[in-house]
């Protein structure tokens, strides 16, 4: 990813699966900039990473954010074993959306929440303008657009990789 040029990774609980500190660690040596706006520390409540970033693209203010999926299906095991916690990532979106809108021209979410799930956050959310989404075995050919966000989700383990020119 750091070769390829990415601004920010989102995490997955998938990322977790070795647990925090090997993320953590990879992380740091990897240069990258993770951003998760609803994964807390279970012993203060602080979140883990920064919640958003901010970039800029060709002068253009690029706010990005990232949302896990609070499913206890998907998050339970991690949260006994590391101590963390993750916090609705409707909250976090209503939380953070607004600060992201005042500071950048445009707004994008790293979802790793799954296509449904993206697609009713963005008609229950309005403000985002692109949202790429993480989880699940399906993938978008194309970007769709639901309302005037824009949805990409590309194939599981690098099976599809797309260009989006805003």
């Amino acid at each position: 990813m750091r070769k390829l040029g990415y601004d920010a990774v989102g995490i997955g609980e998938r990322e977790m699966n070795y647990g925090l500190a090997f993320l953590q660690e990879e992380l740091k040596q990897g240069h990258l900039a993770p951003v998760c706006a609803n994964l807390f520390s279970g012993t203060d409540s602080t979140l883990i990473f920064s919640p958003y970033t901010i970039k800029e693209i060709g002068g253009v203010k690029v706010g990005i954010i990232g949302l896990l999926n609070d499913d206890p299906r998907r998050v339970g095991v991690f949260e006994q074993l590391e101590g963390v916690y993750v916090g609705n990532y409707y909250e976090a979106a209503y939380e953070f959306l607004p600060e992201l809108e005042e500071k950048a021209d445009i707004t994008v979410a790293l979802a790793a929440v799954g296509l449904g799930n993206a697609k009713q956050m963005v008609k229950d959310i309005p403000g985002f303008d692109v949202v790429f989404v993480a989880h699940g075995a399906d993938r978008t050919p194309m970007a769709e657009k639901v309302n005037d966000t824009i949805i990409l989700k590309p194939g599981t383990k690098s099976s599809s990789l797309g260009t989006l020119l805003l």
